[in-house]
């Protein structure tokens, strides 16, 4: 009875065309498929901190091009204790991070190196330039052009009548 119902099942099964290749096939798809999905992970971690660290150099670098009526030394350790402030929790798997700032008299350059911590270290070197300008200074100047223009030209209609 036994050896009827083996025979009996094996029969179904060629029938339907159902001898296992359907387990061979996921046993080699299925990492495959684990593998791509653990690889597009971590690209958007990677292009996400490449995201975040351009952001954060250009913020430093216009913030340390504010600093206008001061020394490169001075502009160099206000840039620096800005970078202290940041966090460095809002990276995501990134290790090494090493930010350095080089300040002269027109631009202000901050360059931000790391590498994210998979099998293979992918590095990642970023830099944000901004120049130096002082808000206040440009502003006076525009006002005494306007005020030099205006003159001028009140005193050229004068001279005509």
């Amino acid at each position: 009875m036994k050896e009827r119902i083996k025979e009996q099942k094996s029969r179904r099964c060629t029938e339907n065309g159902l001898n296992g290749y359907f387990t061979v096939e996921a046993s080699l798809l299925l990492p495959a498929v684990i593998l791509l999905i653990a690889f597009i992970f971590y690209l958007a971690f990677f292009l996400y901190n490449r995201c975040v660290l351009t952001q954060d150099a250009y913020t430093l670098a216009f913030r340390g091009s504010l600093f206008c009526e001061r020394e490169e030394a001075a502009v160099r350790e206000g840039v620096e204790e800005e970078i202290r402030r940041q966090s460095a929790a809002k990276y995501v798997g990134l290790g090494n991070l090493k930010r350095s700032v080089e300040a002269d008299g027109k631009e202000v350059s901050v360059t931000v190196q790391g590498g994210m911590r998979v099998p293979k270290q992918w590095r990642l070197s970023l830099e944000g330039r901004a120049k130096r300008i002082c808000p206040a200074q440009r502003i006076r100047r525009f006002r005494l052009i306007k005020r030099t223009v205006e003159a001028a030209e009140q005193a050229a209609g004068e001279s005509h009548t």
